[in-house]
């Protein structure tokens, strides 16, 4: 939210700078930069609404099944990580949490796309 305010004071600050001159180039495109909060590649939020079905395609067979009241908690062991998946019926997976001894974000992300790489590999 910080950063995205920032952004926009800069942006505002270049337009005023600019002067009165108005850009009539039809070929100039705004490109977002890539956030450097979150890391690139496939990561746990792809996850979120597939069917059990398509996440055992992904990831094969989970280590380990908890199931309360029609919810279920799948859990993949990851090299220093586990990957718990919870699922609803008729929604699908609603929370991905990936955890282990001090991981940071790109730990997480990293477990993650090992899972993937060892199913699909």
């Amino acid at each position: 939210m910080i950063r995205a305010a920032v952004i926009l004071l800069c942006l505002g600050l270049a337009a005023c700078a600019a002067g009165d001159t108005a850009s009539t180039d039809a070929d100039q495109v705004l490109v977002a930069a890539p956030s450097l909060d979150r890391p690139s590649g496939p990561g746990p939020d792809q996850l979120l609404h597939l069917a059990d079905a398509d996440v055992r395609r992904m990831l094969g067979e989970p280590e380990f099944v908890w199931v309360e009241a029609g919810a279920a908690m799948w859990r993949y062991r990851g090299q220093g990580c586990f990957v718990d998946i919870f699922l609803y019926p008729n929604e699908g997976v609603t929370f991905v949490d990936v955890h282990g001894d001090d991981l940071d974000d790109a730990a997480r992300q990293a477990c993650f796309r090992r899972l993937l790489e060892r199913q699909t590999g």
